[in-house]
């Protein structure tokens, strides 16, 4: 069982990886294809988010037909040999066909990835292997976009190679996640409709998570820059500290929720929306940094609990179609961001990033009080 976990927290290190390789090398791309406009190579970061979206769902279908693992292998494959690719594109069509295919493969190993934790793990083993494939995913999201930054230097075109551990994901798979029985659906119900309440109530929660917080890294570098607080690159270093306490906070995800339990729903909600409000005083480094630490915790407990909470109210094959939703739910957000705050840009007619950040935290705290809203009881462990 030893080898079987180290194969699903290795599945974990690719699923928030999607931009990591693009963002870095966005100036250069305007520069390596000049007559492609600024709009259009920003579609490099938001094709995969959609293609995402789509194979979430669709991976829910796939499932009946096609054990998990060959699922696994097939999404590996086109992953690795996608992002790769990106690196050999000669034109700005081949990069962003590259990048909608590795989407395609992110959108089909993210739900699967929990999905593997509810079968084979119950109890607090099962909390306690979400809240580690959180801190795995983490954990990755803070070393592979320093290492495709330094690739960067020598040539946009290298930045690509850090795809390359798919590799080792691909072959850790093939040898260590047992296939598993397919299920069949019995029932006559659409089952993207039939979900429990609770299960919509975590898409749509997440979904407007990741709407909101998605400003924060989105803006942060042109944020510091406006306010003269620091360089460039110090935005990729508050950006690790709060993927760094996120990290941390995976890892003792257990002892909390057994802890807390459902209290952590709020303590995540609380400390997001404090660490937002904090982006509301005047800006300082200072204050940047103990927002991303007050983010970073509660990212860190908001989504392993969103994944536990959906395992919980489902079994079987309704858990798979349930984490596909969620799974698309969370890229959506990711996706509708920049579109929902440039009109919100518009109908404000703000002028200051900051104004972004105090919506933000109006936000969370509502969600605090959506909260009262959610079950208390659980229906299945």
């Amino acid at each position: 069982m030893k080898h079987l976990k180290f194969a699903i927290l290795s599945l974990a290190l690719l699923t928030i990886l999607m931009n990591s390789a693009v963002i870095p090398v966005i100036s250069q791309l305007n520069a390596a294809f000049p007559d492609t406009s600024s709009e259009m190579i920003k579609l490099t970061l938001s094709i995969p988010a959609l293609t995402n979206i789509i194979f979430s769902l669709i991976v829910a279908k796939l499932s009946y037909r096609i054990p998990r693992k060959n699922i696994l292998i097939f999404a590996l494959t086109l992953y690795t040999l996608s992002g790769i690719g990106c690196s050999l594109a000669p034109t700005f069509g081949w990069l962003l066909a590259g990048r909608a295919l590795l989407g395609m493969g992110a959108g089909m190993i993210s739900p699967l990835v929990t999905d593997l934790i509810a079968y084979f793990y119950e109890g607090d083993e099962r909390t306690q292997m979400i809240g580690y494939s959180n801190a795995s995913s983490n954990l990755s999201g803070i070393f592979i976009p320093l290492l495709a930054g330094w690739l960067a230097e020598f040539n946009w075109h290298y930045a690509f190679w850090v795809y390359g551990i798919g590799f080792f994901v691909l072959i850790v798979t093939a040898l260590f996640i047992p296939i598993t029985p397919l299920t069949t659906n019995t029932s006559q119900k659409n089952e993207y409709f039939s979900q429990p309440r609770t299960v919509w109530l975590v898409i749509l929660m997440n979904f407007l998570v990741m709407l909101v917080f998605y400003t924060l890294p989105t803006n942060l570098s042109m944020f510091i820059k406006e306010e003269a607080i620091g360089t460039t690159s110090t935005a990729g270093f508050l950006v690790s500290i709060s993927t760094l306490v996120s990290t941390l906070i995976g890892l003792v995800f257990a002892r909390l929720y057994n802890r807390f339990s459902r209290q952590l729903l709020m303590i995540g909600m609380v400390f997001t929306a404090i660490g937002f409000s904090a982006l509301a005083f005047p800006p300082s480094l200072t204050g940047l940094i103990l927002s991303e630490i007050l983010v970073g915790i509660g990212l860190g407990v908001l989504f392993p609990f969103f994944s536990l909470t959906i395992t919980q109210f489902t079994s079987g094959q309704q858990t798979t179609t349930a984490l596909s939703m969620y799974s698309s739910s969370f890229s959506l957000g990711i996706f509708m961001s920049p579109i929902f705050f440039n009109l919100f840009g518009n109908l404000t007619g703000r002028e200051s990033i900051q104004t972004e950040f105090v919506f933000a935290a109006i936000l969370f705290s509502f969600l605090c009080i959506l909260i009262r809203f959610f079950p208390k009881n659980k229906y299945r462990e």
